[in-house]
Protein backbone atom coordinates (compact mmCIF):
# COMPACT_ATOMS: atom_id res chain seq x y z
CA UNK A 1 0.00 0.00 0.00
CA UNK A 2 1.21 3.80 -0.91
CA UNK A 3 0.97 6.32 1.33
CA UNK A 4 -1.23 9.15 -0.16
CA UNK A 5 0.86 11.85 1.96
CA UNK A 6 2.07 14.48 -0.10
CA UNK A 7 5.78 16.23 0.11
CA UNK A 8 5.20 20.07 0.31
CA UNK A 9 8.46 22.12 -0.72
CA UNK A 10 9.05 25.56 -1.80
CA UNK A 11 8.73 26.24 -5.94
CA UNK A 12 11.02 28.08 -7.15
CA UNK A 13 8.61 31.15 -8.21
CA UNK A 14 8.26 31.14 -4.87
CA UNK A 15 11.99 31.32 -3.58
CA UNK A 16 12.64 34.39 -6.52
CA UNK A 17 9.59 36.11 -4.62
CA UNK A 18 11.19 35.85 -1.40
CA UNK A 19 14.71 36.74 -2.28
CA UNK A 20 13.35 39.99 -4.11
CA UNK A 21 11.48 40.91 -1.55
CA UNK A 22 14.46 40.64 0.92
CA UNK A 23 16.64 42.71 -1.34
CA UNK A 24 14.12 45.23 -1.28
CA UNK A 25 14.04 45.36 2.15
CA UNK A 26 18.03 45.61 2.60
CA UNK A 27 18.24 48.19 -0.20
CA UNK A 28 16.01 50.33 1.53
CA UNK A 29 17.67 49.44 4.78
CA UNK A 30 21.32 50.41 3.47
CA UNK A 31 20.05 53.85 2.19
CA UNK A 32 18.44 54.80 5.46
CA UNK A 33 21.74 54.27 7.19
CA UNK A 34 23.67 55.88 4.40
CA UNK A 35 21.48 59.33 4.63
CA UNK A 36 21.61 58.87 8.52
CA UNK A 37 25.47 58.57 7.89
CA UNK A 38 25.24 62.04 5.83
CA UNK A 39 22.94 63.61 8.25
CA UNK A 40 25.36 62.63 11.28
CA UNK A 41 28.45 64.14 9.58
CA UNK A 42 26.48 67.50 8.50
CA UNK A 43 25.41 67.77 12.22
CA UNK A 44 29.18 67.23 13.37
CA UNK A 45 30.42 69.87 11.31
CA UNK A 46 27.35 71.98 12.33
CA UNK A 47 28.36 71.57 15.94
CA UNK A 48 32.30 72.29 14.93
CA UNK A 49 30.94 75.80 13.67
CA UNK A 50 29.34 76.44 16.70
CA UNK A 51 32.02 75.94 18.75
CA UNK A 52 34.30 78.08 16.58
CA UNK A 53 31.46 80.72 16.56
CA UNK A 54 31.35 80.92 20.28
CA UNK A 55 35.38 80.33 21.04
CA UNK A 56 35.69 82.81 19.32
CA UNK A 57 32.72 85.45 20.49
CA UNK A 58 33.96 84.50 24.49
CA UNK A 59 37.97 85.27 23.06
CA UNK A 60 36.74 88.76 22.08
CA UNK A 61 35.12 89.10 25.13
CA UNK A 62 37.86 88.40 27.34
CA UNK A 63 40.23 91.06 28.81
CA UNK A 64 42.77 88.38 27.47
CA UNK A 65 42.67 88.77 24.47
CA UNK A 66 42.99 92.27 24.78
CA UNK A 67 43.16 94.61 27.82
CA UNK A 68 41.32 97.50 25.86
CA UNK A 69 39.54 97.34 22.27
CA UNK A 70 40.03 100.65 21.23
CA UNK A 71 43.96 100.44 20.12
CA UNK A 72 42.48 97.77 17.69
CA UNK A 73 39.99 100.26 16.47
CA UNK A 74 41.34 101.99 13.14
CA UNK A 75 38.53 104.82 13.03
CA UNK A 76 36.47 103.21 11.30
CA UNK A 77 32.76 102.71 12.79
CA UNK A 78 33.66 99.24 12.31
CA UNK A 79 36.09 96.81 12.16
CA UNK A 80 36.63 93.07 11.19
CA UNK A 81 39.00 90.35 12.71
CA UNK A 82 39.68 86.92 12.68
CA UNK A 83 41.83 84.63 15.20
CA UNK A 84 44.66 83.34 15.00
CA UNK A 85 44.62 79.57 15.83
CA UNK A 86 47.90 78.21 14.19
CA UNK A 87 50.49 79.46 16.41
CA UNK A 88 51.12 82.32 19.06
CA UNK A 89 50.56 85.87 17.93
CA UNK A 90 51.43 88.85 19.58
CA UNK A 91 49.13 91.15 21.11
CA UNK A 92 49.59 94.61 21.80
CA UNK A 93 47.18 96.00 24.00
CA UNK A 94 47.74 99.32 25.67
CA UNK A 95 51.32 99.87 25.26
CA UNK A 96 52.64 96.25 26.16
CA UNK A 97 53.63 93.25 23.61
CA UNK A 98 52.85 89.82 25.23
CA UNK A 99 52.60 86.42 23.22
CA UNK A 100 49.01 84.42 23.15
CA UNK A 101 47.92 81.52 21.82
CA UNK A 102 45.20 83.16 20.52
CA UNK A 103 44.77 86.51 19.26
CA UNK A 104 42.28 88.69 17.38
CA UNK A 105 43.93 89.78 13.86
CA UNK A 106 43.09 92.43 11.87
CA UNK A 107 41.02 91.04 8.70
CA UNK A 108 43.18 91.94 5.46
CA UNK A 109 39.80 91.53 3.29
CA UNK A 110 37.47 93.90 4.49
CA UNK A 111 34.47 92.65 2.26
CA UNK A 112 32.12 93.39 4.81
CA UNK A 113 29.80 90.78 6.29
CA UNK A 114 30.86 87.42 5.03
CA UNK A 115 28.55 85.15 3.32
CA UNK A 116 30.32 82.56 1.57
CA UNK A 117 33.12 80.14 2.50
CA UNK A 118 35.56 78.82 0.01
CA UNK A 119 38.09 77.80 2.54
CA UNK A 120 40.84 80.56 1.71
CA UNK A 121 41.08 83.87 2.48
CA UNK A 122 41.81 85.66 5.69
CA UNK A 123 38.65 84.23 7.68
CA UNK A 124 39.45 80.95 6.79
CA UNK A 125 40.02 78.55 10.03
CA UNK A 126 42.86 76.75 8.93
CA UNK A 127 43.63 74.09 11.85
CA UNK A 128 40.07 72.26 10.39
CA UNK A 129 41.05 70.02 7.44
CA UNK A 130 38.77 68.67 5.02
CA UNK A 131 35.80 71.45 5.88
CA UNK A 132 35.48 74.58 5.05
CA UNK A 133 34.55 77.24 8.10
CA UNK A 134 34.91 80.53 7.89
CA UNK A 135 34.61 82.82 10.86
CA UNK A 136 34.59 86.50 10.92
CA UNK A 137 34.63 88.82 14.14
CA UNK A 138 32.94 92.18 13.24
CA UNK A 139 33.49 94.97 16.25
CA UNK A 140 31.13 98.37 16.22
CA UNK A 141 31.53 100.91 18.88
CA UNK A 142 28.04 101.49 20.12
CA UNK A 143 26.98 105.04 19.35
CA UNK A 144 29.41 105.56 16.73
CA UNK A 145 27.20 105.38 14.08
CA UNK A 146 23.81 106.75 14.61
CA UNK A 147 23.16 106.29 11.12
CA UNK A 148 23.58 102.86 11.03
CA UNK A 149 20.56 100.46 9.65
CA UNK A 150 22.54 97.02 11.14
CA UNK A 151 18.83 95.72 12.75
CA UNK A 152 21.44 93.14 14.32
CA UNK A 153 22.97 95.54 16.63
CA UNK A 154 20.58 96.56 19.70
CA UNK A 155 23.12 98.52 21.71
CA UNK A 156 22.21 99.44 25.19
CA UNK A 157 20.20 103.13 25.50
CA UNK A 158 22.52 104.35 27.35
CA UNK A 159 25.47 103.41 25.16
CA UNK A 160 25.54 107.07 22.82
CA UNK A 161 25.18 108.95 26.32
CA UNK A 162 27.58 107.39 28.65
CA UNK A 163 31.03 109.23 28.72
CA UNK A 164 32.90 107.19 31.35
CA UNK A 165 32.22 103.81 29.04
CA UNK A 166 31.92 102.55 26.26
CA UNK A 167 30.42 99.63 24.92
CA UNK A 168 31.65 97.55 21.66
CA UNK A 169 29.19 95.59 20.03
CA UNK A 170 31.09 92.15 19.29
CA UNK A 171 29.33 89.98 16.27
CA UNK A 172 30.74 86.45 15.72
CA UNK A 173 29.80 85.39 12.40
CA UNK A 174 30.33 81.83 10.76
CA UNK A 175 29.91 80.38 7.53
CA UNK A 176 30.90 76.79 6.76
CA UNK A 177 30.33 74.76 3.72
CA UNK A 178 28.69 71.20 3.48
CA UNK A 179 28.53 69.22 0.42
CA UNK A 180 28.12 72.87 -1.62
CA UNK A 181 25.95 74.41 0.35
CA UNK A 182 26.72 77.46 2.61
CA UNK A 183 25.27 77.85 5.98
CA UNK A 184 25.21 80.98 8.15
CA UNK A 185 25.46 81.79 11.21
CA UNK A 186 25.91 84.45 13.99
CA UNK A 187 26.05 85.38 17.68
CA UNK A 188 26.15 88.65 19.13
CA UNK A 189 27.38 89.85 22.94
CA UNK A 190 28.43 93.03 23.99
CA UNK A 191 31.93 94.71 25.77
CA UNK A 192 31.69 97.45 28.05
CA UNK A 193 35.34 99.28 28.90
CA UNK A 194 36.62 102.58 30.89
CA UNK A 195 36.73 105.38 28.25
CA UNK A 196 40.15 106.67 27.87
Amino acid sequence: MRSSQTKKAFGLIEVLIAIAISGVVMLGAVSLSAEATKKLKQDEIADLASSVLIRSLEITRSPLACDNLGPLMTGSTDQFFTLNSDSLVTKVCNGQSTQEPYGLIAATDNIGTISTCTGGGSYAVKSLANVNICNQIEVEACGSNPGSNDIRIKCPTNAATDKTHITYAIISNVVYNIYGKDYYTNLISYRTELAP
